[in-house]
């Protein structure tokens, strides 16, 4: 697992150094699947060791981002690139978002889940424990009878 995070963080700065649109969308798509797979039970033990790199990461991507949003010339002809790049973030943004949506929906009906099997346990904890309070008296009235 060690060797694919690193493998993951090595392709976003390559990703980065290439300073084309389309692999700066894809270097953003690799690091939030990484966080995303960082946080999994899986990978979680990696997250401290790795949250460094990461960070160094995300920073190269966000200065990639930033140079590639301002451009050297900013003659008429990068307003409509720009515009369009823009439009994308949003719909790159905007596709996060649903993703963040349904992983929410999903730890949510875990939880749900979870906290039934909770209330289950501990219907059923009562029960044993009003049981064991019945067994108690039970043997303690038979002691009685058994001393008389």
């Amino acid at each position: 697992m060690s060797t694919w995070v690193t493998g993951q963080l090595d392709q976003i700065q390559d990703l980065c150094a290439s300073q084309d649109e389309n692999a700066l969308q894809d270097a953003r798509s690799v690091l939030n699947d990484l966080k995303v797979a960082l946080c999994s039970d899986v990978l979680r033990p990696y997250k401290t060791r790795y949250k460094i790199a990461l960070q160094k990461v995300e920073q190269e991507l966000v200065e990639a981002e930033r140079r590639q949003l301002l451009p050297g010339n900013s003659s008429a002809a990068a307003a409509p690139a720009t515009e369009d790049l823009s439009l994308q973030r949003l719909v790159h943004a905007h596709q996060q978002l649903l993703n963040a949506e349904q992983v929410a929906a999903q730890t949510l009906t875990s939880l749900q889940e979870q906290k039934e099997k909770l209330i289950q346990a501990q219907d059923n904890v009562a029960i044993i424990n009003d049981e064991l309070s019945l067994a108690h008296r039970l043997l303690r009235r038979m002691s009685r009878w058994t001393r008389q």
